[in-house]
């Protein structure tokens, strides 16, 4: 008998479907396509697991921008090192030069090549994405409050998103970036309030192929509920079920 040929099959995954949102979602994407001439932010705000992240995934597939964006998400554990988001989402464009004098986190130094490099950037469109404010660093945070102050003149779009929280819980790093955004008049904010029912609904579907007959049909949350209208909660729904 002659030796059997094995063939190797390659599954693509299937093609990510995006549902609900589609104001917020054609407000970004024309955001991204658009050319950057004068510099804003924009910041999606909402509950967790409201698809925040989503979000921008799918605007930034949409738009077909010619660079990625410089993008980087806080943590809790982050914010304990001075300028650690940005030093993230800069790490693609760093020189050797860059990385020897971040190392030394000497604050002020750090904070003016960080200036530098920006600048640098910005001699051409460039887009950051820097996602949960709300748990970033007070040096990223007072950095970028600088940058507003001139970000009109340099291609600059930064996209960031960050959890809503009450006045009081806003850290005063994060209250002064926000009030320095406003007065300047560069900041956009997109809310992002509970999915219809619907769109949770036809989300849960396509995750799991029901149709009419499915257990969750005819289902209505408990009234002024959130969980239930995110995107995280139908997914949640899919999982317990399967």
């Amino acid at each position: 008998m002659g030796a059997s040929t094995l063939h190797t099959v390659t599954v693509l995954p299937p093609p990510r479907v995006f549902l609900g949102r589609d104001a917020e979602l054609a407000a970004l994407v024309s955001a991204l396509r658009s050319d950057v001439t004068t510099g804003r932010f924009i910041v999606l705000q909402g509950p967790a697991g409201i698809g925040k992240t989503s979000l921008i995934d799918a605007a930034l597939a949409r738009a077909h921008r010619p660079a990625p964006p410089l993008r980087a998400r806080a943590d809790s554990m982050g914010r304990r090192h001075g300028h650690r988001l940005l030093v993230d989402a800069l790490a693609p464009v760093l020189t050797e030069d860059d990385r020897a004098l971040l190392s030394r986190r000497h604050q002020y130094g750090v904070g003016e090549r960080l200036h530098s490099i920006i600048d640098r950037m910005a001699a051409q469109p460039t887009v950051f994405v820097l996602e949960d404010l709300h748990q970033a660093d007070s040096a990223s945070l007072a950095l970028l409050a600088r940058l507003a102050r001139t970000v009109e003149q340099a291609p600059l779009l930064v996209i960031g998103s960050l959890r809503t929280q009450a006045r009081h819980e806003t850290r005063p790093a994060l209250d002064h970036l926000l009030g320095v955004l406003g007065e300047r008049g560069v900041l956009r904010t997109i809310e992002l309030g509970p999915l219809p029912n619907a769109a949770c609904l036809e989300i849960t579907e396509h995750l799991t192929g029901g149709g009419s007959t499915a257990p969750w049909r005819g289902v209505s949350p408990r009234p002024g509920a959130t969980r239930s209208s995110s995107p995280r909660w139908s997914a949640g729904c899919c999982t317990t079920a399967a």
